[in-house]
This record gives structure tokens, C-alpha cells and sequence, in this order.
């Protein structure tokens, strides 16, 4: 297996963690409000009571044509759910547009924070690596599906250069990147994958959001996951219904 082990000090946990606090981010609520889904289910019968989906109040404005998938990568139900969603969004009929967004829960979760960064270094260089980068995150953080290793605990600029490079990136074209001033406007972006959380009304991982106003996570249909897909494919239809009503693209 494949390593790079030249960390470059530009991912220093302390700089994200500065960089997050000086640009003035401000979760609307404390990390504990981000949860992944629940173990212990409702049960079928309890379908019922469960609301379809939450309404974004106010919407999100010149998201109507935009569906978002929320995401970290140490939630195992994110893991479960992800190849699903990403290969369904992919699908979605023009004009919508589907974007798959890792979010920060905590300026000091450094897992995610890296992990965020490295996705976005992919993005920029190579996005046919994301699904290849994704896999390899999921499996550092969390172990593999069958249990056979754990996750690191603490994710670390090697093991996200380590991934990059494993998911089809040459070595060089990333140290290149890290010198570049293209770096800088990457790191600007970071505080963003936190303030998602307010913007979006986010209760839980993962979440999926439509044309900035419905926000479904799979807790609204139980943990099924083909019920899941039902009730998103029906939202989306009434989205493209609406024809933008709600906002400009």
C-alpha cells in the first residue's frame, strides 16, 4: 500500500482550529446536536407518527434547483447510507444539481476537519477520485465493514495524504497544490462545512436537503432504507413541480 508521509505543516490542526475560531464561525447549536441516527429504530408500526420530512425555515436562498447531501465521515449510518445516496443523487433529472458536502460538527474535531480538507483537495485536482477517497476515509475512521480492523481514532495529515494518493492522485501534483496560493482559497472554504449546519437546519447525519426547504434524514422512514429513497424521490418530483418558485438556482 501506497504512502506519502510529508506532512506539510499548512494542515496543522492548531492553524484549522485558528482558522475556523478567526473567521468568525459560530455553530447555532452545541456539537451534541449532531447525531447520527439512533441504534434503536422505532418500529414499523410506529411509521406513522413520524413526520415525512422537516421544513427549512426560512429556505435557503438560490437552492432551488440544488439537492445536498450532509455527511461526516465518522458516522457509521453516513457510511451505510453513502454509495446509496451519492449513486442516486448522480441520477437526479437536469435541472437539479446534486452536491455531496462532508460537514464539521466541532472547531476541535480534527478528524473531520482533515477529512474535510482532503475531499476538497480531491474535488479540486480529481473529482472521479471522490468515491475512492470517501471509501478510504470511511475505512481509516471507522475500520472495515466487517469488523475485522478499527479505525485509527485520530486521523492524521499522513493518513489523508496516504488516501489521496491511494484513490488515484500523484504524489507531486499534491505537494504542488499545497505550495500553491490555490491552497489559500481552499482553507477559506473550511468554516463553511460548519455554518452548513445552521444554514440547513441540520438534526442529523446523514441528511439529505431539497431545493433548499425539505430536509429528510433516514430516521423519517424508520432506517428503511427503500422507503427512504421513495419519500426523496417524491420530494424531488415536487420540487421540480414547484419550478423554482421558492428561489432562483
Amino acid at each position: 500500500m501506497s504512502r506519502y508521509t510529508d506532512a506539510p505543516t499548512r494542515l496543522d490542526p492548531s492553524r484549522r482550529r485558528a482558522l475556523l475560531f478567526l473567521t468568525g464561525l459560530a455553530l447555532a447549536k452545541p456539537v451534541g446536536a449532531i447525531q447520527p441516527l439512533p441504534r434503536d429504530l422505532p418500529s414499523p408500526s410506529a411509521a406513522s407518527e413520524l413526520k415525512p420530512y422537516d421544513m427549512i425555515d426560512p429556505p435557503v436562498a438560490g437552492d432551488a434547483r440544488h439537492v445536498r447531501l450532509f455527511f461526516t465521515y465518522d458516522c457509521p449510518y453516513c457510511r451505510q447510507y453513502h454509495n446509496g445516496l451519492v449513486q442516486w443523487g448522480q441520477s437526479l433529472p437536469k435541472p437539479l444539481q446534486f452536491t455531496v458536502v462532508p460537514i464539521i460538527t466541532s472547531p476541535e474535531n480534527d478528524n473531520q476537519t482533515l477529512a474535510v480538507y482532503g475531499r476538497l483537495i480531491a474535488q479540486i485536482l480529481d473529482p472521479k477520485v471522490l468515491p475512492r477517497y470517501d471509501l478510504a476515509i470511511f475505512s481509516l475512521l471507522q475500520g472495515d465493514t466487517l469488523g475485522q480492523s478499527a479505525g485509527v481514532g485520530e486521523l492524521t495529515t499522513s493518513h489523508v495524504l496516504s488516501a489521496l494518493v491511494e484513490s488515484g492522485l500523484a504524489a507531486d501534483r499534491i505537494t504542488g497544490f499545497l505550495e500553491s496560493e490555490e491552497m489559500d482559497a481552499l482553507e477559506s472554504r473550511i468554516p463553511n462545512h460548519a455554518k452548513v449546519i445552521s444554514t440547513y437546519q441540520i438534526k442529523a447525519t446523514p441528511t439529505v436537503v431539497v431545493s433548499g426547504r425539505f430536509a429528510v434524514n433516514p430516521d423519517h422512514t424508520n432506517g428503511n432504507t427503500s422507503q427512504f429513497l421513495t419519500l426523496l424521490n417524491g420530494i424531488v418530483s415536487r420540487a421540480i413541480e414547484a419550478g423554482g418558485r421558492h428561489g432562483a438556482a
